[in-house]
């Protein structure tokens, strides 16, 4: 093989490893692992045993499914942003926490505040598998009929707000008029 042939090649799997790392960072509908819609679920909420929550708690309007756990450093870099989503009411935000002890899940959100409107407790990771998650943190845009929308796995910033899901809202509004 020549060295152009060489260069060539290397350059081809380069580009097609940085195209897979930014599909594995941010993905829409229909990528790999992601769902077309929220799965069904019947699981215990965090701040309570005898309360379960099943995909119809998560009502029925647009809506954050924040992926999270009280081991995962990350989640603490979004937390501030999920806070002032939570305070601005402007979308509702849920939770699945993922693969946690529920008492350190209480305890994390006793420290750094509860954002959610509600959070399912995920202990078993049966959720977690059924919407694709293969790290935390990890956040669903859900649409009003169920469907999921956007997914960005990661931190959730301002960035992915105003570039990703703001406008994705907006289209929702206009196509309800």
């Amino acid at each position: 093989m020549t060295d152009k042939r060489k260069r060539m090649l290397m350059l081809g799997v380069i580009a097609v490893a940085l195209v897979s790392m930014y599909v594995a960072g941010q993905f829409g509908t229909g990528a790999a692992g992601s769902r077309s819609e929220m799965p069904d679920f019947e699981l215990e909420t965090v701040s309570s045993v005898a309360t379960t929550a099943t995909a119809a708690s998560f009502e029925r309007r647009p809506a954050l499914v924040n992926v999270w756990a009280s081991w995962c450093l990350a989640c603490r870099t979004e937390h501030a942003l999920l806070m002032d989503l939570a305070e601005s009411q402007r979308i509702a935000v849920y939770g699945v926490n993922y693969l946690d002890d529920k008492d350190d899940a209480i305890r994390w959100l006793n420290y750094y505040g509860d954002p959610y409107e509600l959070s399912v407790h995920d202990m078993s990771g049966s959720l977690g598998a059924a919407l694709g998650v293969e790290v935390v943190p990890i956040t669903f845009l859900l649409g009003p009929d169920g469907r999921i929308l956007f997914g960005s796995v990661g931190p959730l910033n301002a960035r992915i707000m105003e570039t990703e899901i703001w406008p994705r809202l907006a289209l929702l509004e206009a196509s309800k008029r």
